[in-house]
């Protein structure tokens, strides 16, 4: 399998693969500004009006439409091209990626600002500006590598649409097309690791797209800029790695014997079932908090919604009193379930570097959003949410 890519990878294929992404992306891009979509105020403000930034909520019905289609008409099997479409979506992301800090530079004089954290709604903008800890001390001077690769602005938008939405939705939409390639496409598609595998992402591109307007209040909004990381990451990391999985059962010849029963295949989905409750319920209560302040309860009135004691703005109740980050943890589980099918199945270590990716990604995260809760919230404050809820990531644990 792996030679056939190998053999279709010359310079013509990859130039043809270019023009087909681009022509890919152009198409999500036409289909994401022609479908209406519910528009909601978001949780960072316009650095120039002050006001909450407006947001049109098309994800999930993009993804629909989209797959659907693929799934109708199956117009090519991509897999026997991955090479030449993995090379593809590198000169992509890194084109895309210098000219977007080419226009800040230039045109946004977006470097004139190193600020840590995106101005929200919560707050006026003089009190953002007066903020100590919105400034950044290791980027006042400029660094090109830094600000080419985690980006100058925090939440671009052209022509009414929000470049990071576009980008999570684009990345959703091309790694479920990929999935349905493995499906229809492999022997391994008829074998039960390879629907539960491809089962769960799915499950995972749905509700991530299902659930845009929660995913305004994270950190992804709030403090990570738009740079070649989110860029090269949602345009080909995220389509490719994410799905990488199944590159591995494709190239894995597996016996019948080796297949899952469907009782391993129901304990893993559990195990990701639990996953998905942490992460999804923790997000699901956090913007709750941030939207209705005056709610008490959460879950059907199952969950307090408890603020910490001196400070309104602090949740310490329910999925934020088992961890300070529970919702990362659901994420590393999450990811564990999808990897396992795969291992089950092919006994391939290299599955585990998904669930791995996830470790690497969210350890320092964890540790950088404390330390920005801490300047934003007072010492004080953190330090009595931290002796509440001693667990960083994993719940009563760690």
């Amino acid at each position: 399998f792996f030679s056939t890519m190998l053999s279709c990878c010359t310079m013509e294929s990859v130039v043809v693969a270019t023009a087909g992404l681009l022509g890919w992306y152009m198409f999500v891009g036409l289909v994401y500004a022609l479908v209406p979509g519910r528009e909601v105020a978001g949780y960072v403000c316009d650095d120039k009006t002050g006001k909450a930034r407006q947001y049109k909520l098309v994800g999930f019905k993009v993804l629909v439409i989209l797959t659907t289609l693929w799934y109708c008409f199956d117009p090519i099997n991509i897999l026997p091209y991955g090479t030449s479409l993995a090379v593809a979506s590198l000169i992509i992301g890194l084109a895309a990626s210098l000219s977007l800090y080419i226009y800040h530079v230039t045109v946004a004089k977006a470097a004139q600002d190193r600020r840590r954290r995106a101005h929200t709604r919560d707050q006026t903008r003089e009190q953002y500006m007066q903020e100590s800890y919105s400034v950044n001390p290791p980027s006042k001077e400029s660094n090109f590598f830094l600000d080419f690769w985690f980006g100058l602005t925090f939440n671009p938008q052209l022509l009414g649409v929000d470049a990071k939405m576009y980008l999570y939705t684009v990345g959703a939409v091309t790694g479920e097309v990929v999935l349905l390639n493995f499906v229809l496409h492999t022997e391994a598609g008829q074998t039960v690791a390879m629907r539960l595998f491809a089962g769960m992402l799915t499950f995972f591109f749905t509700e991530y797209c299902f659930f845009e307007e929660p995913h305004l209040y994270t950190y992804d909004f709030l403090t990570e800029r738009l740079g070649c990381k989110l860029v090269f990451g949602c345009l080909s990391f995220y389509p490719l790695f994410y799905t990488a999985n199944g590159w591995l059962f494709a190239s894995t010849a597996v016996p019948a014997q080796n297949d899952l029963t469907h009782m391993q295949a129901a304990a893993i989905a559990i195990l990701y079932l639990c996953g998905w409750i942490l992460t999804r319920g923790a997000n699901m209560q956090k913007f709750m908090f941030k939207t209705q302040p005056n709610r008490k309860q959460f879950l059907f009135g199952l969950i307090p919604q408890t603020a910490l004691e001196g400070n309104s703005r602090v949740l310490c109740s329910g999925f934020w009193g088992l961890a300070r980050h529970t919702n990362y943890f659901g994420e590393i589980v999450q990811g564990l379930a999808i990897a396992m099918p795969v291992y089950l199945a092919t006994g391939r270590l290299e599955a585990f570097a998904y669930p791995l990716y996830y470790v690497l990604l969210l350890v320092p995260r964890a540790i950088d959003d404390d330390a920005l809760c801490e300047a934003r919230y007072g010492q004080k404050a953190w330090d009595a949410y931290k002796t509440r809820v001693p667990a960083r990531i994993i719940p009563f644990v760690l």
